[in-house]
Formats: C-alpha cells, sequence, structure tokens
C-alpha cells in the first residue's frame, strides 16, 4: 500500500463538534502495531447500566431461537444481568468472526413484536429494563415496513436515537460507522452472512470506510451490497462522495 499511498496516513478528530480530517507521513506498519497494542491493553467493557439486577423468565414463553436461550438454560431461567455481561464478553469474539449468534440475533429480531413486549406484565425491575431498550430502540423496529424513501427521510434521526442508548451525544463517525452495522439489521438493507468471507467484523470495517470516504470525492468498491448501503447513508446525510465501482471510477478519472 505504500507504494500508492507513499507513506501518506489519513486520521481524523475533532475540534469543539468539527469533524476534521488531516494526514500524516508514518510507516503504515508503525500506526498498524499502535493500533494493535492499543486495543489489546483497553479490555471489553460492557455497561448495561442496571448493576446486579436479577430476576427469573418464565422459560415457557421463550423459545430456542432466542439469542440467550443458552445462557438461560444453564443459569437455570434467572435473568442476572452481571453474569448476562460475562456471556457478552465470551461471545464476543463469535459475534463479529462467526455467523451463527449474529444470524440467530437478526433472524429473532425479524420476528418481534414490540407491542406484545409493552403488554406484557413483568416485575418492576425487569420492566424498567425492557422499557429503557424499548425506548431506544423502537423507532428503527418501527421502520421494518417503510418503503426505501421513507426510511431515507427518517434514518439519520434513527441512528442517532439507538446510539443515545450508549453515548448522549453520537459523534458523526458514531453515527456513520455504528449507523451502517445497525442498517445491516434492516429488512431491506441485510447482507448475506458467510464464514470467514463476510461477517459482522466485515460489515464494521465497510461502516469504518463508509466514514473515512464520507470526506473524499469517491467511494468505490465492487460489492453491491456496500455500495447500497453506503449510497443510502450518504444520501440521508447529504454527503456528497460519489458511490462507484471500479470500472466507473477508471472511466471518471485520466490515467497518468
Amino acid at each position: 500500500a505504500e507504494t500508492i499511498n507513499h507513506r501518506e496516513c489519513i486520521g481524523y478528530g475533532y475540534e469543539g463538534s468539527q469533524l476534521i480530517f488531516d494526514t500524516q507521513k508514518k510507516p503504515m506498519l508503525e500506526f498498524f502495531d499502535e493500533y494493535v497494542n492499543e486495543k489489546k491493553s483497553a479490555p471489553l467493557a460492557i455497561n448495561n447500566n442496571h448493576g446486579s439486577t436479577i430476576f427469573p423468565v418464565d422459560m415457557a414463553k421463550i423459545g430456542s431461537d432466542y439469542p440467550f436461550y443458552d445462557f438461560l438454560i444453564s443459569n437455570n431461567g434467572i435473568m442476572d444481568m452481571k453474569k448476562l455481561d460475562e456471556y457478552l464478553e465470551s461471545k464476543f469474539d463469535e459475534l463479529f468472526t462467526g455467523t451463527t449468534f449474529y444470524k440467530k440475533l437478526r433472524a429473532y429480531i425479524d420476528n418481534l413484536n414490540t407491542q406484545d413486549m409493552m403488554n406484557q406484565s413483568m416485575r418492576l425491575d425487569a420492566r424498567l429494563i425492557l422499557d429503557r431498550y424499548l425506548y431506544f430502540v423502537f423507532p428503527f423496529f418501527d421502520s421494518f415496513a417503510d418503503s426505501e424513501e421513507e426510511l431515507a427521510r427518517k434514518w439519520p434521526r434513527i441512528a442517532c436515537h439507538y446510539l443515545k442508548m450508549s453515548n448522549p451525544n453520537p459523534s458523526i463517525d458514531m453515527q456513520l460507522i455504528q449507523g451502517y452495522s445497525l442498517l445491516d439489521m434492516h429488512p431491506m438493507f441485510r447482507e448475506k452472512l458467510k464464514k470467514n468471507k463476510n461477517t459482522l467484523d466485515n460489515i464494521v470495517r465497510d461502516g469504518c470506510h463508509c466514514f473515512y470516504a464520507s470526506k473524499a470525492q469517491f467511494f468505490v468498491s465492487e460489492d453491491d451490497s456496500t455500495r447500497k448501503k453506503t449510497s443510502f447513508i450518504y444520501k440521508t446525510y447529504a454527503i456528497k462522495t460519489k458511490v462507484v465501482n471500479e470500472a466507473d471510477f477508471l472511466n471518471m478519472v485520466e490515467v497518468v
């Protein structure tokens, strides 16, 4: 890659609320090693904001398609939020690099009936947890029947509202990168998953590309799904970057 970019590496930061992209000349491997070492030294932190809440679950109402069914079975039908944190940590690599758990999660979301969930009677502590999550995710679930044009009008609000579950002021990099991944959960845009080829890890990486190219003239990809999602997101945020495949890109530029 350095034969193409001449060691010119791009990064970004914020001056107040303004997004700033800048470049620096440095061997790419140095950046890579710094990034990997930084990630290794920072353990995964999952914060559900519910402390040690524990409550029983009626397993007669839970099917084996529930993403956390195995967790509940191993915990004798008890939902323990601290233990759930540990379970999610143990599933982290599988969620991002495998396909089974993520497929199960997407399929379950397809069949969720939020109205039934709202009408369920349950203990107050469980009700508070459910209501908090529903507050942040309901606009997303409510958009599943929308046309593409309707969804485009709503998407920035949907993504921002969802991301406020973990950050009160989602920055534009969060909205583009994590919003891209959230869009994969939507029936209109979800990608086909292939083990060792197309996983959630790849989708998140495509979201990073979507963000970094948001200040460029062109976003070039040979993947139809990536171009479709990126074009949709750029449209909803009024981003002017042209989304093209390689052949179209070569037709638009002069080769010296």
